[in-house]
């Protein structure tokens, strides 16, 4: 009953209903991490409710911040594709992985960056999170940010201030949207240097490049060992011709 409870105080925002309850069964009476019959925590289901004090209440009765749905999406992953930046900033304090990735490979940073969300690009990134990693279809969220139509001028240029400047360097490719070539991009002044695209996915091309240096390994050691004719000048009149001899 006090599990069925928990979960409909997370569900409608009861944080009042909700202390009431953890003060009766204790933090450690009561099991904060119950889900409901579609696999959602109490944790999830006030997050998505964007229900903040019930968040807090659960986070301080250690609720786990890794429990996930059915996308693998944790808590923080579902905060930023809520956009909730108050919620989002209790969650790093109470250790959630902060570049935990979801079924598709994307973390909370790439999200934010795909949504265009400054402020949570930001505070993800001042709380440590990795801006070089890259999600299922080897896109980072530099590049996401640069995949909108919108081009994310300001997403791209704060997300660069953050890279290493190892994995930055001069990019003689053709121009990303939003580019100097762009003509419906930003003023001159405010366009970001490019990015070497080519470093962003170092790690991918690595390993295509083992891939490929193996099969032609094991191409050439199947190959046949097949003898070359060898030619010998036999004069005929005034001509010379040639005549192969298979050893």
């Amino acid at each position: 009953m006090s599990e069925e409870q928990l979960l409909s105080f997370a569900r409608t925002g009861n944080d009042a209903g909700l202390r009431r309850l953890l003060n009766k069964d204790g933090k450690d009476g009561l099991n904060v991490n119950v889900t409901d019959c579609d696999g959602l925590s109490a944790l999830l289901l006030a997050i998505k409710g964007a229900h903040r004090g019930v968040v807090q209440l659960l986070l301080d009765a250690r609720a786990d911040t890794e429990v996930t749905d059915s996308d693998e999406n944790t808590a923080l992953l579902v905060a930023v594709q809520q956009r909730n930046v108050s919620i989002v900033r209790l969650l790093p304090r109470k250790d959630a992985d902060i570049d935990a990735a979801n079924s598709s490979g994307r973390t909370a940073l790439m999200i934010a960056a795909s949504a265009g969300d400054i402020a949570l690009v930001r505070l993800l990134l001042h709380a440590g999170a990795d801006a070089d990693a890259i999600d299922n279809d080897g896109k980072t969220a530099l590049k996401l940010a640069k995949g909108k139509k919108q081009d994310h001028q300001r997403i791209i240029q704060f997300i660069r201030a953050e890279v290493p400047e190892e994995s930055e360097s001069s990019s003689e490719g053709e121009p990303e949207s939003g580019s100097e070539h762009d003509p419906a991009s930003s003023s001159k002044h405010d366009r970001p240097v490019p990015l070497d695209k080519e470093t962003m996915r170092r790690p991918l091309q690595e390993k295509r490049t083992v891939r490929r240096v193996s099969q032609a390994k094991r191409t050439a050691c199947r190959l046949p060992h097949t003898a070359l004719p060898r030619l010998t000048p036999s004069p005929s009149g005034n001509r010379a011709t040639w005549h192969s001899h298979t050893p």
